[in-house]
């Protein structure tokens, strides 16, 4: 509640009643003027610090150019740039306006600053707003630097291979992946066209050479009630480059040839066996971080066959990569129980 000194003052209104013909009126008239002038000189509206700075400087010159003039009649005030004008206002009533200026400046002073509530809930809200952000904008950027990699991973593969047909006069790049050659064999011929390429050797310790597991894109491949391994980068056949990246080819011996496929059930127990016929000559992956992980199909592993046609057709999970940006993979571990 306001002090009572700050209720009938000059005319019988108060200091911010903007009806009346006495101080409220005055306030209130002095206000507008230095807001339309602001507005007009801006040409356009006055922003929330613009509004902050007329009225701390309307209270300042209320406070410093009020003084004693002659009556106007009816307890009326005048007010122009210069300040108020009006014989009836007395030395107590200017010493008063100049106590409730002040208050008003300084209470008004105080109310422009953040309470530490405010600062808090702020904060809050800032956190809440990260928590939910960060973590999509963090998995769009790996998305993109893996999309990156296998695409390069892509082009130096394809630039090797066409290459190589080049330089041997071949048809096509069944000359390459002849089933009268070895895995090992392939890997070097490919190695003699792609720079800094070091193939791996049986018994080499380096970690690059060393076999590792891989995981299928989802949890799906299941051996015994646990969730297994369905595929592997060995040593055979392998080659990697200064940039980490490996790659592996694995040569048939026959195209077509007649395949055994194993049957599970559900949880990965096996119930059948089928013969098929493939018509893929070799298979070509590639891993673009070296071993770093997570070493699963649709992550940073991929797969190309070499078809008996003379082509080689990238897997759908691939494609997904190179034509549209996307990687797909469920991440799971090796070895976790079947639910």
């Amino acid at each position: 509640m306001e002090n009572s000194k700050f209720k009938n003052f000059g005319g019988g209104a108060t200091l911010l009643d903007r009806n009346s013909k006495g101080l409220g009126g005055i306030f209130w008239g002095k206000l507008l003027r230095y807001y339309d002038t602001k507005a007009l000189r801006s040409n356009s509206r006055i922003s929330k610090s613009d509004l902050q700075y007329v009225i701390l400087n309307l209270f300042q010159d209320l406070k410093n150019n009020v003084k004693p003039l002659s009556p106007l009649g009816r307890g009326c005030h005048e007010v122009t740039e210069e300040g108020l004008s009006g014989k009836n206002v007395s030395e107590a009533q200017s010493k008063e306006l100049n106590v409730i200026t002040s208050y008003r400046l300084n209470d008004f002073k105080k109310k422009i600053a953040f309470t530490l509530a405010e600062v808090l809930i702020t904060l809050g809200i800032i956190g809440i707003v990260a928590a939910m952000t960060i973590p999509t904008l963090v998995a769009k950027y790996q998305e993109k630097v893996m999309v990156t990699k296998v695409k390069q991973a892509h082009s130096q593969l394809m630039n090797a291979i066409q290459l190589y047909v080049a330089k041997n006069n071949c048809q096509n790049m069944l000359c390459l992946f002849d089933t009268n050659k070895t895995s090992d064999e392939v890997i070097a011929e490919l190695a003699t066209v792609v720079r800094k390429a070091k193939v791996c050797k049986e018994g080499d310790t380096e970690k690059a050479c060393k076999y590792y597991g891989l995981k299928d894109n989802k949890p799906s491949y299941k051996v015994d009630g646990v969730y297994a391994s369905s595929d592997g980068i060995t040593t055979n056949g392998r080659m990697y480059l200064p940039n980490g990246m490996i790659f592996q080819v694995r040569q048939g011996s026959q195209c077509p040839r007649t395949l055994e496929t194993i049957i599970r059930d559900e949880n990965g127990y096996e119930i059948d066996r089928v013969e098929t016929v493939s018509h893929t000559c070799a298979f070509v992956y590639f891993d673009v971080n070296n071993t770093q992980g997570p070493n699963q199909f649709g992550a940073d592993v991929y797969r190309y066959s070499v078809q008996d046609t003379g082509k080689i057709v990238p897997s759908k999970l691939l494609n997904n990569a190179l034509l549209y940006n996307k990687i797909e993979y469920t991440p799971y571990n090796i070895g976790d129980p079947v639910e």
